[in-house]
């Protein structure tokens, strides 16, 4: 009995060398008796290509092991992902088929038509290798299957250590050390793993093996008897039960009286029992990267999973950097202490986030712990002591400050929930004596040796501060002292402020005094060699741009003063009742005394304003050069205004207005004008009745008088509800051109 036989025979032929196949092939019997063989495939007919198409290959001379048969896809082409597929064991045989318009696959009668490539990082190395050596790595076989271990080798420092000196070291093979010492104030040992790099040297860097405390309630407590309950790090005010498990230092203490004592667990032996290191004791275990010196046996830094990196130091006496960091808290992390101390570990709130270099930063005492929110702080070669109050209690916060080559002594002698003292840069500073009861953040102060902010109560918000080169002091704030900026030589003093000064810049070389404020001082802008100096303030200073200038002010201002552009001025007002806002001065200097009106809207260029008891409005208009519409009134029955036919203009005036209204016009005469503008020109008219205006002959015209490029004699300027007349007259070296008039008839 046999298998159904079909109508024809299978196409076959024996083959030797290297040979392409036909495509009626069928079956091809490799004659490997004397030589390998080489079999070429076509191209397959993209998406025109048999599901039935199929060619056997067989090792006709049991010799394949010896004279591989090689089957070759053509170019552009792959067989099993290659380029090329290899029988190499006697009487293999393979079956081929397509799978794809570009891609052969060959089925063996040893496997699944899969060869085992060798590659290094991704690049063949050979396509038929018989063999793999693993070197520096162990390696094992069970039936078919290689399992690949790359184990350590364990042994005591001693005994490691000789294998060093005997030179038996193997290259890359893990070691693991048992009992490499780890912090001081209790010395612990600890297992670490390195790597010989040598036959007598071990890598400086490996990983160690560690238990830290359970700050995260994590823990499993199943080896502690009589377990009620994990409290956290101890503090006076808890109340345990037996049973309860506290932290201090790191380590955990069981309770074992119900009592808490008048001292830390530590040196409270009567009332808690320090727990040895186990996963069954509540630690956490954690395998970290290290730094470790083989001449001592040392641990010499520590790098967490939380991106915490630690260098081992006990220059503090009684403070150690390892025992003492906060490990395995998933809320400390990123922190970075090089040749430095970090007391933190005994913490109820946060100490967190903090590079330390060569620096100390400790917060609370050996018997008593602090409460103080620290974080994301960097500490360059600095000392920064905060003491803590009679109850443990520090400060509120202290966070996302830089101090650099400084030394910080914070006092803060009253504790209040509302404090924070964040985001402050000091650099080669010195920041001393802070009482604060409020918000005080986003300082900067820089590269000044005396740079400091000393002596200081702060009881409101005082942020957005920048000090560079420079020193701040600040004696009380009870308010908002928001967005100022003061750089370079620069100082910055603020005496008793109530309220709220803010978005002030004070440029290079310049001062900021401000007395005693009781109101809005805010978005003023001094630049350069610029000071403001304010004695007094109860009410609005907004919105002012001063380049180059200084503003001082000796008396109270009781109402808006500006919203002013300044450029290359000096403005002094020592009393001010009303407005002056929304101006632009350019190189002016404006003096102002016991002004109770308001200027507003007007921009100015080298103009200068000199008033004295103004009390009539100044509204309006523009004046840069070239185009002056700003109105003033000038007053004919002011003999200082008009006297003969004379009109003079006020010298504070003339250069800041552009249109003056005559008032009290009754038909006067003007045939001179003086201080008229010699950059625009500028327009006069009537606010009543008539007023004349008249020309002299250019020769024989003398200074301030008025010459036409007209026969016109006078003009007579109509006061009228519509249609009102006007002239328009600019400066001719010491005459008076007339440019325009408007006169209606």
């Amino acid at each position: 009995m046999s298998l159904y036989a079909q109508q024809y025979p299978n196409p076959s032929r024996v083959v030797t060398g290297t040979v392409t196949i036909n495509n009626d092939d069928v079956v091809l019997y490799c004659n490997t008796s004397i030589a390998a063989v080489v079999i070429n495939l076509i191209a397959i007919p993209s998406n025109y290509w048999m599901t039935t198409w199929k060619l056997y290959v067989a090792d006709n001379s049991n010799n394949a092991a010896t004279n591989n048969i090689t089957i070759n896809a053509p170019a552009g082409f792959l067989i099993n992902g290659l380029s090329s597929f290899t029988l190499n064991a006697n009487k293999q045989t393979a079956l081929i088929r397509i799978s794809t318009n570009t891609d052969f696959i060959a089925y063996t009668s040893t496997g699944n038509g899969s060869n085992l490539a060798v590659l290094n990082q991704g690049t063949l190395i050979t396509s038929s290798a018989s063999s793999m050596n693993f070197v520096g790595i162990q390696a094992s076989a069970s039936g078919s299957a290689v399992t690949v271990q790359n184990n350590f080798i364990s042994g005591t420092y001693i005994q490691i250590t000789a294998l060093a000196t005997a030179n038996t070291l193997i290259p890359s093979q893990n070691y693991q050390i048992t009992n490499a010492l780890y912090g001081t104030l209790p010395v612990r040992n600890i297992a670490v793993y390195l790597t010989a790099i040598s036959t007598n040297e071990l890598s400086l860097t490996g990983s160690g093996y560690f238990f830290n405390a359970d700050y995260d309630g994590v823990g499993v407590y199943t080896g502690v008897s009589g377990y009620a309950g994990q409290l956290g790090i101890w503090t006076l005010a808890l109340s345990p039960v037996v049973g309860n498990v506290c932290i201090w230092d790191n380590l955990h203490y069981v309770n074992t009286t119900g009592s808490n004592g008048a001292t830390n667990p530590f040196l409270d032996t009567t009332n808690w029992t320090v727990l040895a290191y186990s996963v069954t004791n509540g630690y956490v275990a954690e395998i970290d990267f290290i730094k470790y010196d083989i001449a001592t046996n040392r641990i010499i830094e520590r790098q967490d999973v939380r991106l915490n990196s630690v260098s081992w130091t006990t220059v503090f006496v009684g403070y150690d950097s390892f025992n003492h960091f906060r490990w395995g808290d998933n809320k400390c992390y990123s922190n970075i202490l090089r040749d430095s101390v970090l007391y933190t570990c005994n913490n109820q709130k946060e100490c967190l986030y903090n590079t330390l270099d060569n620096s100390k930063l400790i917060v609370g005492t050996a018997t008593l712990n602090g409460t103080a929110e620290i974080q994301n702080n960097n500490l360059y070669t600095s000392n920064v002591t905060i003491p803590v109050e009679s109850t443990g209690l520090a400060l509120e916060s202290f966070e996302f400050n830089t101090v650099q080559f400084s030394e910080i002594t914070f006092i803060k002698t009253t504790k209040s929930a509302g404090g924070t003292f964040i985001r402050n840069l000091v650099s080669q500073s010195s920041l001393t004596n802070i009482n604060y009861e409020g918000t005080y953040s986003y300082n900067l102060f820089e590269n000044a040796t005396s740079t400091s902010l000393g002596n200081s109560t702060i009881s409101g918000i005082f942020s957005y501060n920048k000090v560079q080169n420079s020193t701040a002091n600040v004696s009380l704030n009870t308010s908002s002292i928001v967005y100022n900026e003061v750089i370079n030589d620069s100082f910055f003093t603020v005496t008793s402020n109530i309220d709220t000064i803010k978005n002030n810049y004070v440029g290079a070389n310049s001062n900021m005094t401000i007395g005693t404020n009781s109101s809005t001082i805010n978005y003023n802008r001094l630049e350069s060699a610029s000071t403001l100096n304010l004695a007094s303030n109860s009410n609005l200073l907004i919105n002012n741009l001063l380049f180059k200038s200084s503003f001082t002010s000796a008396t109270a201002q009781t109402s808006r003063v500006f919203d002013n552009s300044l450029q290359d001025t000096t403005i002094s007002i020592p009393t001010c009742n009303g407005n002056i806002s929304i101006n632009r001065f350019k190189n002016t200097t404006i003096t102002i005394t016991t002004l109770s009106a308001v200027i507003s809207e007007n921009q100015v260029s080298n103009g200068t304003l000199n008033a004295t008891a103004i009390t009539s409005s100044i509204t309006g208009g523009i004046y840069i050069e070239g185009i002056a519409t700003t109105a003033y009134v000038l007053n004919l029955s002011d003999a200082a205004i008009y006297s003969g036919t004379t009109l003079t203009i006020p010298s504070g005036l003339a250069f800041f207005f552009g249109v003056y209204t005559l008032q009290n016009c009754s038909g006067q005469n003007i045939t001179k004008i003086s201080t008229l503008n010699f950059d625009v020109p500028i327009r006069f008219l009537p606010d009543a009745n008539t007023v004349i205006f008249t020309r002299t002959a250019i020769g024989a015209a003398t200074s301030n008088d008025i010459v036409a490029s007209t026969a016109t004699a006078t003009w007579t300027l109509t006061y009228r509800t519509n249609g009102n007349d006007s002239i328009q007259l600019r400066r001719l070296g010491n005459l008076n051109g007339v440019i325009a008039t408007e006169i209606y008839v």
